[in-house]
């Protein structure tokens, strides 16, 4: 057991543990004419995320209360914003699939204004994604993390000050992302420090 039985293989009502406010969404629980709404604030401005479903795939909204700009940062399932990774990384809630969404807030950059999470569970293809993502003002959002993997049996993740972590429950190897420096760095409890593994 690890934090007190959080990943021991039950299944909590959210799958992202640790987020300041969160919602989640799902095709199965609120149907296909649901939605899930998060109000929050960051960088001193006030903003409305959504997930919905949306042509065969669900869709996470973004919308700045002040001016009405709207991005579409989760599109058909997918993250829709260019990657912040060095490697390729399957996509997780691909559409047709029946995936469930949560859409968070958490402060892993430590400056007093929290990040947008956006996680994706798909069990249908054994997958999980975390994707952090910051308000950039005029640029928009940008992703600053993408945690993912496929094919292991990692159904939780865990948000603790400026870290994310995924433990596999059959092996007890821990994966932990930590944000320092502008970025996110990754260990894992097995030594084997290359997160691409995790798919």
């Amino acid at each position: 057991m690890w934090l007190g039985g959080l990943f021991a293989g039950a299944q909590s009502k959210s799958f992202v543990l640790g987020l300041q406010q969160s919602v989640e969404f799902s095709v199965a629980k609120d149907g296909e004419d649901g939605a899930s709404v998060l109000d929050f604030q960051t960088k001193g401005r006030d903003f409305k995320a959504m997930a919905f479903y949306y042509q065969n795939g669900t869709v996470v909204s973004v919308e700045d209360i002040k001016d009405g700009r709207r991005s579409l940062v989760v599109l058909g399932g997918k993250l829709n914003l260019k990657s912040c990774l060095p490697y390729a990384r399957p996509d997780v809630g691909v559409p047709g699939s029946q995936a469930t969404y949560t859409i968070g807030i958490h402060d892993f950059t430590n400056d007093g204004f929290p990040e947008l999470v956006v996680g994706i569970r798909d069990d249908s293809s054994d997958a999980l994604a975390v994707y952090i993502l910051e308000y950039g003002g005029t640029s928009g959002w940008y992703s600053i993390g993408e945690m993912v993997t496929q094919g292991k049996g990692i159904h939780e993740a865990r948000v603790f000050r400026q870290a994310v972590s995924f433990k596999d429950a059959s092996s007890g190897v821990m994966s932990t992302w930590t944000y320092h420096e502008g970025k996110f760095d990754f260990l894992s409890s097995d030594h084997a420090d290359d997160p691409s593994k995790l798919f």
